[in-house]
């Protein structure tokens, strides 16, 4: 649970995350990584899903109103209000709907409420629509990306150090 002024930010398998605003709630319900399932129970969640290919990937989650696959790499928000409706911003990627097995792409939003849903394309005016939870969300990719960039260049540095030392010790070793 986060509280009016939380927000929170969990890795759920290498490369997505999960980003709950404030006034938010979920579960984790199963963690492994070939069952992932998340219950979202009331709030507001960023999925962001860069990691595994696309034939792997499979995050689940639940609202009081329906459930759904992330199966494509994507950007993904959930809103939900209990007693009322959960809705899907699907900004890149795709989604499968549970009850029907549609697919929902990226560019759409989809409202669900008791046992219906409907799907809108996103409007220009949609797609620019960005609040401070949408901004904290942008700002934590991007620090993770830049951390991971560091990591990748030490990574490099550490092997060529260690290429060359090889190279560098068997070409001055002396001849028997």
């Amino acid at each position: 649970k986060t509280d009016t002024d939380g927000r929170v930010e969990m890795l759920l398998n290498p490369g997505s995350y999960l980003r709950l605003g404030e006034n938010s709630e979920f579960e984790l319900t199963n963690n492994s990584l070939d069952n992932l399932e998340i219950r979202l129970l009331r709030g507001t969640a960023v999925v962001e899903a860069t990691g595994a290919d696309d034939s792997q990937m499979q995050i689940n989650i639940s609202t009081p109103h329906a459930k759904l696959a992330i199966v494509r790499r994507g950007l993904y928000r959930l809103n939900v209000v209990p007693g009322d409706n959960t809705e899907l911003i699907v900004r890149k990627g795709r989604v499968m709907l549970d009850r029907s097995q549609t697919k929902i792409n990226g560019g759409n939003k989809v409202v669900f409420s008791n046992e219906t849903f409907f799907v809108a394309k996103l409007k220009d005016a949609d797609k620019m629509k960005v609040d401070a939870f949408d901004t904290w969300s942008k700002d934590r990719s991007k620090t993770l990306a830049q951390a991971n960039r560091k990591i990748q260049r030490r990574e490099m540095s550490a092997l060529w150090a260690s290429a060359r030392g090889r190279w560098y010790g068997s070409y001055n070793s002396p001849v028997s």
